[in-house]
């Protein structure tokens, strides 16, 4: 976040975003490496609006055809009220009738605020499912989920960041640092380990017994 001070409400996201590009990276174990093999994707911001550059991303870089939307609405204290979000991906072998129909759904539901209409209780997530199918004959499965706020980070994540460096690297950085530190973007909870928790890590990585996908 380069300006965490930027202030709500009062300015867009597009505006807080601003210009730039969205960059991907991906780490992917090939056969026979027991260090993974990055690849990158970068494309421009076309709006600053995150649901509209994620989509383009998808289109531009994945070739895949889906309607993305997000929304977050605030309250008078500028603390988030609502937040709401849905994507849908037209799979292989879809028919011309159901393009068709997902087209005018999603240009019906994206007409509106959702996360607007989830804080006013006009939708929830079981309307937004039968508006974006409407005419698919769909099967909304009986399971739910009740999201809370929580981070997932831990230590695995600092090895992963890590895992993109190259082994000379990280031998250097244990030569030169009495530890490696790192902090959580999203829950600030600090990481700190040392070289002797990265040496082990590393002899797990050598004997196969830890894979990054």
């Amino acid at each position: 976040v380069g300006n965490p001070k930027f202030a709500f409400p009062g300015a867009s996201v597009a505006e807080g975003v601003g210009a730039g590009c969205l960059k991907v990276v991906r780490s992917k174990n090939l056969p026979g490496e027991k260090w993974p093999t990055l690849y990158t994707s970068v494309v421009d911001l076309v709006s600053g609006e995150i649901a509209a550059d994620v989509n383009h991303f998808i289109a531009t870089s994945e070739q895949r055809e889906c309607g993305l939307a997000a929304g977050v609405s605030l309250d008078d204290d500028a603390l988030v009220a609502a937040a709401a979000g849905w994507r849908v991906e037209l799979l292989p072998g879809a028919t011309d009738d159901a393009r068709r129909a997902l087209e005018a759904n999603v240009k019906r539901l994206s007409a509106t605020s959702l996360s607007d209409q989830f804080r006013t209780s006009e939708l929830d997530p079981d309307r937004v499912l039968l508006e974006l199918l409407d005419g698919l004959e769909p099967t909304i499965l009986p399971d739910t989920a009740h999201p809370r706020f929580t981070c997932q980070c831990d230590t695995s994540r600092l090895y992963r960041t890590l895992a993109f460096m190259s082994r000379d690297e990280v031998l250097r950085i244990l030569e030169t640092n009495a530890s490696v530190d790192a902090r959580c973007q999203f829950c600030a909870k600090r990481y700190s380990l040392s070289p002797d928790d990265i040496r082990a890590h590393l002899d797990k990585v050598d004997r196969g017994d830890v894979v990054y996908e």
